[in-house]
């Protein structure tokens, strides 16, 4: 079986909008979406989902401004790595044992003119 790869790709985090401007914190982010994608060379398989934070601990909040990729690939990672990537090896194995379509002679056509 191939080696697959894996890549975190699309990671978003979603802010809590305080509407009314009443809380001390602002642009919190209350959870994160990320997809990672896998590959053994030749197929592609991707998986995606949303990690739900706890609320913010005032004494070690991090401005979303001051947010990098790198911190929310740490917490897609920290929740969902493995199983994202055992889930990523089953697509992609399931692919590789799928059935492929193959044409009679009959039915193939001559490219036209």
């Amino acid at each position: 079986m191939p080696k697959n790869t894996y890549e975190w790709t699309e990671l978003y985090p979603e802010v809590d909008p305080d509407p009314d401007g009443e809380r001390e914190l602002k642009d919190v982010v209350v959870s994160v979406v990320g997809r990672m994608n896998g590959s053994d060379g030749k197929l592609v398989a991707s998986i995606d989902g949303r990690v739900m934070l706890p609320p913010p601990d005032p004494d070690n909040f991090i401005a979303h401004e001051n947010l990098t990729e790198e911190w929310l690939q740490e917490i897609c990672e920290a929740a969902n790595g493995e199983f994202f990537r055992e889930a990523l090896d089953r697509q992609l194995e399931a692919v590789r044992k799928r059935p492929r379509q193959k044409l009679l002679p009959c039915q193939v056509q001559e490219p036209s003119g």
